[in-house]
């Protein structure tokens, strides 16, 4: 009776360490990843396109995701390459490349009118870009959002066309990690990225 008694306290005095420990900070990987989806077939048309660095519209600008735990404890997940404006662009132009497109980056806030010599420049901002994995008895909950605003100019016919690139992924597992957040961010930024190069605005 003892010994049980003992577990209990035990396991009790564990939980209430663990709910008083600070909340924990990581730091994943975003790019482009189509081999976790699908095989990719580069373009058949090599169009020369300058991609202009995104800026980044959310409120919190710092982290791109949150993992709350049974206690309540909420850890926080961080972009890398950071910030995370910075990691779509390079997850954009790594796309463009394997899809057989030829990039080049522009420097920040260049006018895409300014750009010489492509056959489109794209430019655009992050709308929305956050995971929450959700802990529940047994299991954790993933679910990723991605917002891409996305202009395309096209110095051939002077216009510029707006493409709203959406993306959710969702995933469930039983021992979380922090690569499991990882993968369903980078899951839902490859879909809006594909959504993208897959627009008739796009790929005309």
């Amino acid at each position: 009776m003892k010994k049980i008694i003992l577990s209990i306290l035990c396991c009790i005095t564990g939980i209430f360490v663990y709910s008083c420990a600070p909340p924990v900070s990581y730091v994943i990987e975003v790019a482009y990843a189509p081999e976790l989806k699908k095989t990719v077939s580069p373009s058949t048309t090599a169009l020369s396109v300058g991609v202009i660095p995104f800026t980044d519209e959310r409120s919190d600008r710092k982290a791109i995701g949150e993992r709350i735990h049974l206690t309540g404890k909420v850890d926080r997940f961080a972009p890398e390459p950071s910030p995370a404006d910075r990691a779509v662009t390079q997850a954009l132009v790594t796309a463009l490349k394997i899809h057989g497109y030829q990039p080049e980056l522009f420097p920040a806030g260049t006018s895409p009118d300014a750009v010489s010599g492509k056959d489109a420049v794209i430019s655009g901002s992050i709308k929305d870009l956050w995971a929450v994995a959700q802990s529940r008895p047994g299991y954790t909950d993933i679910k990723a959002k991605v917002h891409l605003e996305v202009n395309v100019y096209r110095p051939a016919e002077r216009k510029t066309f707006t493409i709203d690139a959406k993306s959710v992924a969702q995933s469930k597992v039983v021992l979380f990690s922090p690569s499991d957040l990882e993968k369903t961010v980078n899951d839902a930024l490859t879909d809006a990225i594909d959504d993208l190069l897959s627009n008739r605005w796009f790929s005309q």
